[in-house]
């Protein structure tokens, strides 16, 4: 078995009934250096400790039976718990929270308050990245909630971003049905 990335600092934490520890980092898995101290896991199961450059960064939790893998990274105060799973690329990050049977996996990004249950998918084009989850659609930098999508018009979107209004008229109707298939 290859070395350990990280120990635990001593300092736990109860959110929800569960322990939760404050990792730190012991073997430099980059961007990670000796000694930084990450975010707050209730056990090894919930961050790979030998493979790839996952971490949990400030004050993010991971807990329940979820998993983080790969390179992907929760940071902010983002929370990952249940069975989710997020790997590969994947960033959570601000006050979102990804649980249930949620799988956030490839480059996708799941932010700000948004929240994730069943699944993430990302479709990358040339002008945009689109971002699904359960609740949210984001084209671009801008992140909406799928019924206040589903009620865009070409002219709506344009007004969010230059060029954005051609992407919607085109494949609106399609993002929303992908959307809504993530449910």
């Amino acid at each position: 078995m290859k070395n350990k990335k990280y120990g635990f600092t001593g300092k736990e934490k109860t959110v929800f009934g569960r322990t939760l520890k404050q990792i730190v980092c012991i073997t430099a898995s980059a961007p990670i250096t000796v000694g930084e101290v990450g975010g707050w896991i209730e056990s090894e199961k919930n961050l790979s400790q030998v493979s790839g450059n996952a971490w949990v960064y400030g004050n993010a939790q991971v807990y329940g039976n979820a998993r983080v893998s790969g390179d992907a990274w929760v940071y902010g105060n983002a929370r990952v718990s249940g069975d989710a799973w997020v790997y590969g690329n994947a960033r959570v990050s601000g006050d979102a929270w990804v649980y249930g049977d949620a799988r956030v996996s490839g480059d996708a990004w799941v932010y700000g308050n948004a929240s994730a249950t069943k699944k993430v998918q990302t479709i990358e084009s040339i002008h945009y990245i689109v971002t699904m989850t359960d609740n949210h659609i984001k084209i671009g930098c801008q992140q909406k909630l799928i019924t206040e999508w589903e009620v865009a018009t070409p002219e709506d979107v344009e007004l969010l971003e230059e060029g954005a209004g051609v992407l919607w008229e085109k494949y609106g109707k399609f993002i929303l049905m992908m959307a809504k298939d993530s449910k």
